[in-house]
């Protein structure tokens, strides 16, 4: 059972990461054409400022002090801190500074999006290239390759086979679900299917989940944790870890998604690194 004391830390910290995060919206919704850099610094101090109150000594949100969970902990409040710095100024002055880090494929010019669905069938006797030519061109896509080593980092964050296996088939419903929005997410269903979800992200999750039995981590029960094993977890406490764990997965589902429209805002092309 979750006592007060123990939850208390909790709800304060989320009050203080709701009040931040209302701001932010807020700070993002009113942008206009004037709205530049200093503007920018001014959101990015907001972020910074909620970290180090709610990750104060003794409050880490990783559950410890280790040298890798602050590092961890620190590189994701630069990464956020670094995005509301671009998303509180005009999208000129954005498209400007992205386009400094890579002034080749991001910010100069709409990025020519890549088709994935132009041709779907599966197996062609009658191409001149053979029977496999619409398959071989999507699995020598380097991206194939990030994608499974995308999903064995996850493995071994969440090491939960099935909080894994859920996250694989709602990133590719709301990558259907967004198809009206961006374009670049409708896929052959042979690629959705059978490459990311039956090969790609089973690869990868289960070299994860393999690096984390032969390391020694101990795995997550996210939600249906025993303090005992004769004991049954209380209603209540199954109702807060629940709905933590949903949270959670939205939050995370919507930053996957989110990195791809963010490409697409900044006009970031596809050769950029």
């Amino acid at each position: 059972m979750v006592s007060r004391k123990e939850r208390d830390p909790f709800i304060t910290r989320g009050l203080l990461i709701a009040c931040s995060g209302c701001l932010v919206v807020w700070g993002t919704l009113t942008v206009n054409e004037r709205s530049g850099p200093l503007r920018g610094c001014a959101g990015a101090l907001v972020v910074v400022g909620t970290a180090c109150a709610a990750m104060r000594s003794g409050t880490s949100p990783l559950g410890g002090r280790s040298l890798v969970s602050d590092f961890v902990a620190q590189a994701s409040v630069a990464y956020i801190a670094g995005l509301i710095f671009l998303a509180w100024q005009a999208p000129q002055h954005a498209r400007a500074t992205v386009g400094f880090l890579d002034r080749m494929h991001a910010g100069v010019e709409p990025a020519a999006e890549r088709h994935y669905a132009t041709h779907c069938a599966l197996w062609g006797p009658e191409s001149a290239s053979g029977p496999l030519a619409n398959v071989f061109p999507v699995v020598a896509d380097i991206f194939v390759l990030a994608h499974v080593f995308g999903w064995m980092v996850k493995a071994v964050m969440l090491r939960n086979r099935l909080i894994l296996w859920c996250m694989s088939i709602g990133f590719e419903l709301l990558e259907q679900l967004l198809v009206p929005l961006l374009p670049n997410f409708q896929e052959c269903w042979w690629d959705r299917w059978l490459l990311d979800i039956a090969i790609c992200n089973v690869v990868g999750l289960e070299i994860g989940l393999w690096l984390v039995r032969r390391s020694g981590a101990t795995p997550f029960d996210w939600v249906w944790h025993r303090h005992k094993m004769d004991q049954e977890v209380p209603a209540d406490e199954l109702r807060y870890r629940l709905t933590g764990t949903l949270i959670f997965c939205s939050v995370f589902l919507t930053s996957e998604v989110n990195a791809f429209f963010l490409k697409t805002v900044f006009w970031v092309k596809v050769e950029s690194k």
